[in-house]
């Protein structure tokens, strides 16, 4: 009736609230109230958005429950999201947004904290709208593609890279598909540059440690040629750097 109306036109009012910290918001995502569950787009396949709520605060997720995992000839898996998640974190990448594994209406599956107050690249360049933060949002850019080579995801896909204009923040959704078991890195995804922090993560890759967070997620082999990928990535760098200087790579 009339005071649900009106709860309606409240809710619309607030601003949308912004990401916690990722351990803030992981627990959000677990714990929260399940308000509303709506199919996605494209139907009962696509992912489903939920609205949550914990001690009055609304906030928006996506829920993937396909599980196709390799060896599968269509390999479609929310367990490849919870790992990019994990390895992101790992990595000290802020990038992927919270995931958590979760139950909703019955199927377990991957909750994603939505990214408010974003546009999909392909939107921000259909636009031409420029980010506040051009350097900002050029060092994520590099990153990103550094990311995208080490678990064998599309590098060039715009419609699930999202751009938050007022500081030129980027976020990197839909890993669905990644981590293919391939030794070698992603074709015309090229990597003139990385974060210095970045880089000191590779070099300080520990085999054990990420087998460790990845195995609930990945198989043998899928892990393998992660490992592989790692080696080739910063055979790469330390390349580039002896030819053309630190300053000129790294930043």
């Amino acid at each position: 009736g009339e005071t649900e109306e009106v709860a309606a036109r409240t809710v619309v009012k607030t601003p949308p609230p912004s990401l916690l910290p990722p351990a803030a918001m992981e627990k959000f995502l677990e714990t929260a109230a399940i308000k509303e569950v709506e199919a996605g787009p494209a139907g009962r396949t696509a992912p489903l958005r939920v609205t949550l709520e914990a001690g009055g605060v609304v906030r928006q997720a996506i829920f993937k429950y396909i599980d196709r995992r390799r060896p599968d000839q269509l390999p479609d898996s929310f367990h490849y999201e919870l790992a990019a998640y994990a390895l992101a974190k790992h990595l000290g990448l802020t990038f992927v947004p919270p995931v958590v594994e979760r139950e909703v209406e019955g199927m377990m599956g991957s909750l994603q904290a939505f990214v408010e107050k974003t546009l999909r690249e392909t939107e921000r360049k259909e636009r031409k709208l420029k980010p506040k933060d051009p350097a900002a949002f050029d060092r994520g850019m590099a990153d990103l593609r550094v990311f995208a080579n080490l678990v064998y995801d599309n590098c060039n896909d715009e419609t699930d890279t999202l751009v938050r204009l007022q500081d030129g923040a980027v976020f990197r959704v839909d890993f669905s598909e990644a981590f293919a078991p391939k030794k070698g890195l992603v074709p015309r995804c090229d990597t003139p540059k990385c974060s210095r922090r970045l880089y000191a993560k590779l070099l300080a890759w520990d085999n054990a440690a990420v087998e460790a967070l990845l195995s609930p997620y990945l198989g043998v082999d899928e892990i393998k040629a992660l490992h592989t990928r790692k080696d080739l990535i910063v055979r790469l760098f330390q390349k580039m750097i002896a030819s053309r200087g630190a300053e000129n790579v790294l930043f």
